[in-house]
């Protein structure tokens, strides 16, 4: 490690290395500094860097964190000490570490794994909250149609089913008392989607607000749903898909 930093990210020439598609390839960096200590820093990445600290997530572009702290990047979460332990920072080891199983390394057999399964909690709830409820940042077409779109559309089908054999099917508003709870709790997970749509676009969230306009409410639908974001980082943050 070069000017005792941990370069944290996706990619295999980083110290750090996390083999999930949630990262950035360059995610963030772990500084020493003088009195060890320990400078995180979020390299623009699109989904951002967060301190654990006493039950409270905090999201952060640079700040000084402790070895007691717990780490997230992306769907994973790292306790500091182990990141310490494992590449063993205050030794300058300049060796590897490598999370996840599909991760591939270029240095040779002396390359270390970090196992985060034990003592790692899971992600996948704070994830499905960050991706459905947050309005700040990014998605990308195939976040959207894969993860919002498509399995929004299957449950809706498989409500207006079971609406149709209860008999609460109403064929003028095309919902019944399933299909149209289910409806009302999508609202916010819905406008939170276009809204990260219209950021990848470089859009402000307000011109969902096109839509509404007869006619020309149709060229909202087509951004989202089949143009491609902006190249790099935007005024609303990195690119999804780096």
């Amino acid at each position: 490690m070069k000017n005792r930093k941990i370069i944290i990210g996706r990619a295999t020439d980083c110290d750090l290395v996390l083999a999930d598609m949630s990262i950035s390839r360059r995610h963030a960096e772990l500084e020493l500094l003088e009195n060890n200590l320990l400078l995180l820093t979020d390299c623009h990445s699109s989904q951002g860097s967060f301190v654990i600290r006493g039950g409270h997530e905090e999201k952060v572009t640079q700040q000084i964190i402790s070895k007691n702290d717990l780490l997230k990047f992306g769907n994973i979460s790292i306790p500091v000490s182990e990141i310490l332990t494992a590449t063993q920072f205050y030794q300058h080891n300049p060796d590897v570490v490598q999370i996840g199983a599909s991760a591939q390394a270029n240095n040779g057999a002396n390359n270390m794994k970090l196992d985060l399964n034990k003592n790692s909690p899971s992600t996948a709830t704070q994830s499905l909250t960050e991706l459905f409820l947050s309005f700040d940042g990014r998605v990308s077409r195939s976040t959207y149609w894969l993860k919002y779109m498509l399995p929004y559309f299957l449950i809706y089908v498989v409500l207006a089913v079971l609406d149709i054999g209860s008999g609460s099917f109403d064929y003028d508003t095309g919902y019944g008392t399933f299909s149209g709870l289910f409806t009302l709790a999508g609202i916010i997970p819905s406008l939170a989607m276009g809204v990260k749509r219209c950021h990848d676009r470089n859009r402000t969230g307000w011109f969902l607000l096109v839509g509404l306009i007869p006619v020309i409410g149709l060229w909202p639908l087509i951004e989202l749903w089949f143009l491609k974001g902006t190249d790099g980082s935007n005024q609303y943050g990195a690119d999804p898909l780096f």
